[in-house]
């Protein structure tokens, strides 16, 4: 980045600090590309049991370790 000042004047360094106001640097808010898509499947009413049921809710908060879309347990 180029500094400028007045001639004779040495340029102030803001060690790249971006949106300085006076004695405040107020930054900048950078974006975060996210990559979001959903899968939906319907499955006949009866398959999903209060077993089913319960084996997703204990799978809540796990990863698979295999590929995804990978059917290997």
């Amino acid at each position: 980045m180029a500094k400028h000042a007045k001639p004779n004047k040495t340029p102030p360094d803001f060690q790249g600090a971006i949106g300085l106001n006076g004695d405040a640097i107020e930054g900048t808010n950078v974006g975060v590309p996210v990559f979001r898509f959903k899968e939906i499947y319907s499955i006949p009413a009866g398959l999903v049991t209060f077993g089913y049921k319960v084996v997703l809710f204990h799978l809540l908060g796990w990863v698979k370790n295999t590929p995804f879309g990978s059917t290997e347990r």
